[in-house]
């Protein structure tokens, strides 16, 4: 807009004053006031709504172009902030006056689009009188922020007639962008106070800064999208709104937008314009990663050009004439669910006829109804058809009221008869119940209500997603046929394509059809996904700082094609790390590979990345610790108010749910991303798929792929190695490796196969098995197949729901931490280890899944075994097996039909034309089958479950005790030794060395054992050349292959253990390689000796890895809850790790190393994370005598014990330790017996006593250490005691510093301290078990003795009495020192009751 009079003349403003100061006036006296124009037209609603359609049919606007063009919906922005000149005069410098408004910069014809940003140097906020300071500021902080990779002019003239034409909008425009990227920048809450910036603003390249397909509007969309500082977050609006969302991800893609010439241009005027600084001398990461081993991976990787689709926005809704059948059906494959507000919300994909491709799909199924059973009460008067009805009667009149009363206006009743057999005693096998069913959107009724007329009511609780699958029969993901879809029910309310309502379940059914299109799975559409976090220590909050993402399309499960057979595309996301990113950093993005993005701030990375969610719509997500990440991701979408947030799963959502607090966080979090399934390597599910110890992505990536991933140290690649181009590059690429990495395990080990398999077996939800919840796929299962006999099924309880919701699994760590105790029953048999090394070939006979076989066997079922109050006395009374002419129960039914339909695609593996397609699916479904059956029992001893039957589970594990008993009983028949036995298998000696001679004794054994059932079935599991055997669970032996080739199988040793680090299984394993070897007992001795020396010298030498002495233990509960936390050393570095920020669950596995030496504190106080031990500058040091005293020399002592020839001490010498430390303690608990006292020498008497010092009090240096009797006798008995600085020492002093000493001692003995004899263990306590000697940790076994006993204080106050008690050869001096020191000692001796012996005490009985 013009200023007012901007037309008239200074001249003319002169003369008008000088006439009215001659007139005697003034300006104010004849200054008179006009009524402004009236602006705007006052008009009624329905007159505007006609000015606005007149507008929309006659301009000529551009058409939204699904979303990637401008956006016109017809209505006034009356609240949009566009810019225009006239805010430039609402902005003040410095000095308080307004800025002058700068002319907008028109292109001309030729002009290149780098000259919008090459703009003159920005002039400061100061006075133009301090120009020359401003220059040498510019040149500080030039010097500071080094040579960067912008194209900056020379600095123009600032006279006033030589003004450049930087406006105040490029000015405004590039403080933002300094704003936006800086940390630290304090934004004022009034936008008219202008607030210097922290890091001064510089213009950016045209190099780095996206070209716009539409120049002046995309200036201006950049300047409001993109350019707003951190702490102004600004929601992104939503996909068809004003806003261009798909010009802000084009502007900020770092693909090459100039030709290299013009690049070149570019930077060859940067350089001649201002002196380029020399680069960091950070170290970079390639120093210290190996860039080219992940640089020949990512070569190898079938990347292909990202579509043009990730340029555009979601596609837009498909046409329902293309999804549906010539009758009006649809076919609609579910993957995953949600319920909102009494309705049942199914995600799925369809098939789209126009594209021929599978397409995203929500489906709304309302008019589900709950079903209630009321049981009526038994009747005291006979039974008549009359007394039934009345009854009943009563009944409906009781819940009519009821219904009535909670609000519930329709509903609909039946009586229906139905059969029961589960726990609740006082409920029949067979009765009439009023089924009530009415709409989800009333309330639920409660468990436990009864009513005058009714005892019971079962399904009050039941989940709409429970209700649908067992009434419609659905098990699993699979098709479903749709009839009379509506697609006008549901409008924008998910993020699908496609978006159908359904009235009525009835109109939905299981597809069995096989056409082109339901004849298999769809394929997926997977997103591997990669997170790098920064630590904000001002708010210890994880903020992301890169995203990288690897998507594959059209991924057909069943096939089971390797990650590097299938192509894929990559992108990443990345904001600074440091305000700014590094010199020649964008330069390097746009020649990668892939796509990188760099964003200015974390809003708009989380904008962007959302934004390519929904455009590639994925259906799976690949994630390692994924859930850890996740909640971070959404925290931070939360924290940052992220419009468009929703779009993470399928669903819209308008509002954060209430509930999303610690409580329930995790099962809103589940929530939130449903419609997307969660693949985490790491979860419970990915960990029973995969053997690990720590279960990290570089030892998962080596077992499975067998690639070494090389680890990097976060903390210090964002402190100093991203400083670099190069560096920050090779950070990137190491995350974008990942996301291989991540979907190459996951395609190899078939995790969405396989669970896809188990869920179509159980019939629950996808989404729930991936999460590892083996309790609920066998509680579904059952829900299947009792209601589909027509039984009523137990309830859930509410406590138990909300435990399985936020918690997602059913036994183990969530057991553990919620305080759950199982319910305690005896359980397998056990036989006692035949302790010792065989030599002969041992065979290991093992049943074919022996508690699924015997529920075959005996027909135990909930409908076959009485399990009334009457039958059994106690918990412990065993119920008796059904009669042989029972009718086959439910639950053995099922069970055999699980082996059978195994059984039978194990046959169709052995078919040789068989393509490897399906053998890859038979195989897979085999497994589920497997793991399925041999499940089941569980369900039955599992206290939370709702098909808990403690009965049931005692009466098996019984008949598994027999069938093990009478087992041995055959083996002793036949002249075998039965030298072990674990609730299904037995060991049996065959005292032959031929393999195949004792092949022969185990099928003729087998025979004898098989003809005794008829579902029980016995085999040879094993034939072991060699055997040590150590003690239950524990043991250690040498089988031979097909080919002959020695393989060494260990069962429970420590070397199997997460808590003993590399350098002690690979010393184990020596150990027992030895002893299997079949060398003589002497030969082996002396090898296991010298390879300990050798390994002690080498270890104290340096001569090992960092990474070998790493010690993992895993979480059973919060570091906080830990009682003895502070002896426990990944205690305390899960406690350090929180307190630096990081995330630490229950469950974790904590690595750690121990350094430093005993003098710097307890082991738990030097223990380290690998990452600081192996820091570059680390100045910390391992302690190797902690690493040989309780890493090596334990395991290897328990695996040495049953050979003979060394013992504890020796190992420990051979170790280079003190072997009398050991060698006392093990003769003590060794020796039957042992020699009186009185015939020990005082070297052997006194030997673990402590020396007695002297300390010179004029030099404070110790003069003697007296060790032995001897010692202590040649420094007393000699006529003057001096010190080596010429100080004498006077009887009095001596006396003193000798009892200062013993009273050292009786206090460490009063302390009462007790330590564990276990060396693995160290636990040091004065807590004192109900056990006695047994040790208080609850995963120990060793005993604990005190750790300064009477017996030691009685030989050191007596060490000192045996050398001043006899003054032979003394001289007089000495023997008048012996006599003053005797005195006084003799007072300490006779207060020691040890020395006395009272025997009227003894036997005053």
């Amino acid at each position: 807009m013009r200023k007012r009079n901007a037309g008239i003349k200074p001249s003319q403003r002169f003369a008008e004053l000088r006439a009215l100061r001659q007139a005697g006036k003034t300006r104010a006296s004849t200054y008179e006031s006009k009524e402004n124009e009236e602006l705007y037209d006052n008009v009624s609603e329905e007159e505007y709504r006609k000015i606005v359609r007149q507008r929309l049919d006659e301009d000529d606007f551009v058409v939204d172009d699904n979303g990637a063009g401008y956006v016109d919906n017809g209505y006034d922005e009356w609240d949009q902030s566009h810019y225009s000149d006239e805010d430039d005069e609402n902005e003040k410098g410095s000095s308080g006056r307004k800025r002058k408004k700068s002319k907008n910069v028109l292109a001309e014809p030729n002009q290149q689009i780098g000259a919008f940003f090459k703009a003159n140097a920005i002039q400061p906020a100061s006075r133009i009188a301090n120009r020359k300071n401003n220059e040498k500021e510019d040149e500080f902080m030039a010097e500071i922020l080094g040579s960067i990779d912008q194209d900056i002019p020379e600095r123009l003239s600032t006279k006033k007639g030589n003004r450049s034409h930087t406006t105040s909008n490029a000015k405004r425009r590039s403080q933002k962008a300094a704003s936006s990227i800086s940390t630290t920048n304090v934004v004022s809450s009034d936008p008219k106070k202008y607030i210097p910036e922290t890091v001064p603003s510089t213009p950016q390249p045209a190099s780095s800064l996206p070209i716009p397909s539409s120049p002046p509007a995309a200036l201006e969309t950049e300047e409001n999208v993109d350019s707003q500082p951190m702490e102004l977050d600004e929601p992104e609006l939503p996909v068809g709104s004003d806003a261009p969302i798909i010009d802000v991800e084009e502007s900020i893609a770092m693909k090459p937008l100039m030709s290299h010439d013009q690049v070149d241009d570019t930077a060859s005027l940067s350089k001649a314009t201002i002196s380029q600084q020399p680069l960091s001398p950070m170290t970079p990461l390639s120093s210290e990663l190996d860039v080219s081993a992940f640089s020949e991976i990512n070569s190898k990787i079938k990347n292909v050009d990202v579509p043009a689709s990730s340029y555009s926005s979601p596609i837009s809704k498909v046409s329902p004439s293309d999804v549906t059948e010539e009758d009006g059906s649809l076919f609609f494959f579910w993957m995953d669910y949600t319920e909102m507000y009494g309705s049942l919300c199914l995600f799925g994909k369809v098939y789209d006829k126009a594209t021929k491709q599978y397409v995203s799909c929500f489906l709304k199924v309302d008019g589900i109804m709950r079903s209630l059973y009321f049981l009526p009460r038994p009747s005291s008067s006979s039974v008549s058809e009359d007394s039934i009805a009345a009854q009943t009667k009563d009944v409906y009149d009781e819940v009519a009221n009821l219904l009535s009363k909670r609000g519930v206006k329709e509903w609909k009743s039946r009586v229906s008869k139905y059969k029961y057999a589960f726990e609740l005693e006082d409920v029949p096998r067979t009765a009439d119940y009023l089924e009530v069913i009415y709409s989800y959107s009333y309330p639920a009724l409660p468990t436990d209500l009864t009513g005058s007329s009714f005892s019971h009511v079962f399904g009050t609780n039941t989940a709409l997603f429970e209700q649908f699958v067992l009434s419609r029969r659905v098990m699993g993901p699979c098709w479903l046929k749709i009839q009379q879809p509506n697609f006008d029910a549901v409008k924008n309310a998910s993020w699908c394509r496609v978006e159908i309502g359904c009235s009525s379940p009835q109109n939905i059914s299981v597809s069995f059809e096989k056409n082109e299109i339901t004849s298999k799975t769809p394929p997926m559409t997977v997103m591997s996904l990669a997170f790098r976090t920064l630590i904000n220590k001002e708010q210890n909050k994880q903020e992301v700082v890169m995203i990288s993402a690897r998507i594959f399309e059209n991924v057909d499960i069943e096939k089971g094609l390797p990650a590097n057979d299938m192509p894929s595309y990559s992108f990443s996301l990345i904001r600074p790390l440091k305000q700014i990113f590094p010199n020649g950093f964008e330069k390097l993005a746009r020649q990668h590979k892939s796509s990188i993005f760099c964003e200015r701030s974390e809003v708009s990375l989380l904008n962007n990345f959302l934004n390519k969610v929904r455009t590639y719509d994925p259906d799976v997500y690949f994630g390692h610790d994924f859930e850890m990440c996740y909640s971070v991701l959404l925290s931070r979408l939360k924290e940052r108010k992220i419009h468009n947030w929703s779009s993470i799963g399928r669903l819209r959502r308008s509002e954060w749910p209430r509930s999303f607090n610690r409580s329930s966080q995790q099962f809103v979090e589940k929530q939130i991303i449903a419609g997307r399934l969660m693949c985490d390597l790491s979860n419970d599910f990915g960990r029973s798929m995969i053997k690990a110890q720590s279960w990290s992505l570089s030892e998962i990536v080596l077992k499975e792929l067998d690639i070494k991933r090389q680890d990097i140290n976060q903390e210090k690649a964002l402190q100093s190695w991203t400083d670099t181009a190069h560096g920050l590059l090779d950070y990137l690429v190491h995350c974008e490796i990942d996301t291989f990495f991540i979907a190459a395990v996951a395609f190899k080990i078939q995790m969405l196969q396989l669970s896809k398999n188990l869920t179509n077996i159980a019939g629950n939800s996808w989404a729930r098995t991936l999460t590892g919840t083996r309790a609920e796929r066998n509680e579904y299962i059952l829900l299947h197949e009792f209601k589909k006999n027509g039984y009523i099924v137990p309830d859930k309880q509410q406590s138990i729901r909300r435990h399985a919701e936020a918690f997602g699994a059913e036994d183990g760590l969530q057991e553990e931490s919620l305080g759950k105790k199982k319910d305690k029953y005896k359980g397998g048999l056990v036989f006692e280890p035949q302790k010792g090394l065989y030599e002969t070939c041992i065979l290991v006979m093992d049943f074919n899944s022996l508690y699924p076989s015997i529920i075959q066997e005996y027909n135990i079922c909930f409908t076959t075994v009485d399990r009334s109050p009457s039958n059994s006395d106690s918990d412990d009374q065993i119920p008796d097996t059904p009669s042989a002419s029972a009718n086959q129960g439910i639950f053995p039914r099922l069970i055999a039909n699980l082996v059978e339909r195994r059984r039978q695609i194990k046959g169709l593996l052995k078919d040789n034309s068989a393509t490897p397609t399906q053998r890859l699916q038979w195989d897979i479904q085999q497994q589920a089958l497997k793991l399925t059956a041999n499940s089941m029992y569980g369900c039955l001893g599992y206290t939370k479950s709702r098909f808990y039957a403690r009965p049931l589970a005692v009466l098996i594990t019984y008949k598994g005790r027999e069938a093990l008993m009478n087992t041995k009983e055959l083996a002793d028949q036949m002249g075998l030794q039965v030298i072990y036995g674990d609730t299904d298998s037995v060991m049996l000696n065959t005292n032959v060395t031929d393999k195949n001679h004792a092949l022969r004794i185990g099928n003729e054994f087998k025979e004898k054992v098989n003809e005794r059932y008829s579902k029980l079935e016995i085999d040879i599991d094993n034939v072991y050349q060699r055997m040590l055997l150590h003690a239950k669970k524990k043991y250690a032996a040498l089988q031979l292959d097909s080919q002959g080739k020695p393989n060494l199988d260990v069962k429970g040793l420590d070397m199997k253990r997460r808590e003993f680090c590399t350098l002690a299984k690979e010393a184990s394993k020596f150990c027992l390689d030895q002893i299997l070897s079949g060398e003589l007992t002497e030969t082996v001795i002396e090898n296991i000796h010298s390879y300990l020396m050798d390994f002690s010298e080498k270890m104290r030498n340096g001569k090992f890895p960092a990474n070998k002495f790493i010690i993992f233990n895993r979480l059973g509960k919060n570091p906080e809850d830990y009682p003895n936390g502070k002896t426990m050393p990944f205690v305390q570095v899960a406690l350090k790790k929180k307190a630096r920020g990081e995330n630490v669950r229950v469950g974790d596995v904590i690595p750690f190393i121990i350094a430093g030496s005993d003098a710097d504190g307890h082991p738990a106080d030097r223990a380290y994370s690998p990452q600081e031990i192996m820091n570059t500058n680390s100045t910390l040091v391992i302690d190797y005598n902690y690493y040989l005293s309780h890493q090596i020399l334990p395991p290897i002592e328990r695996v040495i014990a049953p050979i003979e020839g060394t013992n504890r001490a020796r190992l420990a010498e051979c170790l280079g330790l003190d072997a009398r430390k050991y060698y006392s303690h093990e003769t003590s608990e060794s020796s039957a017996f042992q020699r009186y006292e009185s015939t020990l020498t005082d070297d052997q008497c006194f030997i673990n006593v402590s020396p007695l010092l002297l300390k010179c009090p004029s030099c404070n240096a110790t003069s003697f250490s007296l060790r032995s009797v001897k010692s202590l006798k040649e420094t007393l008995y000699a006529n003057t005691v001096e010190c080596d600085c010429g100080y004498e020492y006077s009887d009095f002093t001596i006396i003193l510093q000798f009892s200062s000493q013993l009273r050292d001692f009786i206090n460490l003995y009063y302390e009462g301290i007790l330590v564990c004899d276990d060396s693995s263990c160290g636990n040091r306590t004065r807590q004192m078990s109900v056990y006695g000697k047994r040790c208080c940790n609850k995963s120990c076994r060793g005993s604990v003795h005190f750790e300064y006993n009477d017996e030691q204080l009685y030989n050191q106050i007596k060490f000192l009495l045996k050398a001043v008690q006899t003054t032979t050869g003394a001289t007089r001096n000495g023997i008048i020192r012996c006599n003053a020191i005797n005195k006084n000692i003799s007072r300490i001796m006779n207060k020691n009751a040890r020395e006395f012996v009272d025997m009227g005490l003894i036997f005053s009985s």
